[in-house]
């Protein structure tokens, strides 16, 4: 199911002029791995969930020079990526009681962000 809409996430978000992109609630890279496909070979991604069980299953399962997993909440993204150097941020799985808190939280980082519909409600697929 993720791999799927991960694709489509990730051709929606704009990778082509993309440095450093951040998958928020990324369980096991299902969307990191997209966006390793779609961005430029020199793009980096961080791979950000506060799930430790999750984020060590994906850190065996796809091991990418390019990608970086940090086991934190979405609220330390400054903590993880340089202030205001984040291009995107996808995200194609989040609760509802994490989609406004973590986006408010995480805004001054991002540049252009890309949601899928299931992660909040069709509300915003690409800005």
């Amino acid at each position: 199911m993720y791999s799927a809409s991960s694709l489509g996430l990730a051709a929606r978000a704009r990778l082509t002029d993309s440095h450093i992109v951040v998958d928020l609630c990324s369980g096991t890279g299902a969307t990191a791995e997209a966006v390793l496909a779609l961005a430029p070979p020199n793009t980096q991604v961080i791979s950000l969930d506060n799930a430790p069980a999750m984020q060590r299953i994906g850190h065996r399962t796809l091991n990418h020079p390019r990608l970086s997993w940090v086991t934190a909440p979405a609220e330390e993204l400054a903590e993880h990526a340089p202030a205001g150097d984040v291009d995107v941020d996808v995200c194609n799985s989040a609760t509802p009681r994490h989609r406004g808190r973590s986006l408010r939280r995480t805004r001054a980082q991002l540049r252009r962000s890309a949601w899928s519909p299931s992660a909040q409600d069709g509300r915003r697929a690409a800005k």
